[in-house]
């Protein structure tokens, strides 16, 4: 049952056609420059372009939703309206955010080889996203959803740089000789 529930969460996200349209042309757009700067600073293609696609997913399914809207606070500090709540992982929306930010930290540390620049990247982003908003309206500014989206991006950053460490290097030296 609980599930389901998931899955409805999920399924209801992206029956929203802007979040559909805004992955798709997301991970075109970010997929195709990612996989040509990966070529160039000599990172994996494959990962970097999938890295791409999850930062496109992330990206649309909490600023690509239409009439997801609170009124952002006037008072100059963006994150005056923003709700303080601590870490939790009870609801199925606390799940999706924890899972969030896990596919572009899983392929992100494959790709570039640097967990804890990766790591560094999900706390920014989720922030951003937190930040923005706070500003403009789209969603709720909610501490919880800092950190769900923090630490599950330095958990999938920790996975990367283990299947990397056990199968990547190998094939990695290979390529390199």
């Amino acid at each position: 049952m609980r599930g389901e529930a998931e899955l409805g969460a999920a399924e209801e996200m992206f029956s929203q056609p802007g979040v559909f349209a805004a992955t798709v042309l997301g991970s075109l757009v970010i997929g195709v420059l990612a996989w040509f700067l990966a070529g160039r600073l000599g990172w994996s293609r494959i990962a970097a372009a999938l890295s791409a696609c999850g930062l496109a997913l992330a990206l649309a399914v909490t600023l690509a939703r239409p009439g997801v809207f609170s009124t952002p606070e006037t008072s100059g500090n963006p994150f005056a309206s923003c709700v303080d709540s601590q870490f939790s992982l009870s609801s199925t929306e606390n799940k999706l955010n924890f899972a969030m930010l896990m596919p572009f930290a899983f392929f992100g540390t494959i790709a570039a080889r640097r967990p804890i620049v990766v790591m560094l990247c999900c706390a920014v982003l989720s922030g951003g996203i937190e930040l923005f908003q706070a500003a403009s309206g789209i969603g709720v500014c909610e501490s919880n959803d800092f950190y769900t989206n923090t630490i599950g991006g330095i958990l999938a950053a920790c996975a990367g740089w283990v299947c990397y460490s056990l199968f990547g290097t190998e094939r990695y030296r290979t390529r390199q000789s």
